[in-house]
């Protein structure tokens, strides 16, 4: 399924893969101990926006991705790679990828997210 974004880009422009971006946002709000409608405060935003982006019944824009990684003080590739899944990666890479996930994401998990 396309589905044209705010800023003219269609979906799968901006996630071709059908990357799990709500759980990565969702992951990140809860290792900061957020609310959903504290990070929707936060960004000046609705908390049933934000559980519509959360729960991937909406494709944010970029803006709005950037916006959330400011927020948390990440960068924007960061929140991306959390969203990466198995299926996004391409057949002959995925023994590689299922090694590595965990290591990384727990490494940088406490580099991006410890208090």
């Amino acid at each position: 399924m396309v589905i044209e974004v705010a800023d003219g880009l269609s979906s799968d422009e901006i996630f071709p893969l059908n990357m799990d971006i709500g759980s990565a946002i969702k992951y990140f709000r809860n290792q900061r101990g957020l609310s959903q409608k504290a990070l929707a405060e936060a960004m000046e935003i609705t908390a049933p926006y934000l559980s519509l982006v959360e729960s991937n019944q909406r494709v944010p824009t970029i803006a709005f991705l950037e916006q959330v990684a400011r927020v948390f003080d990440v960068p924007l590739p960061i929140l991306m790679f959390f969203a990466l899944e198995e299926k996004d990666v391409p057949l002959k890479k995925r023994t590689m990828f299922r090694s590595l996930i965990e290591p990384v994401r727990s490494m940088v998990s406490s580099s991006f997210l410890s208090a």
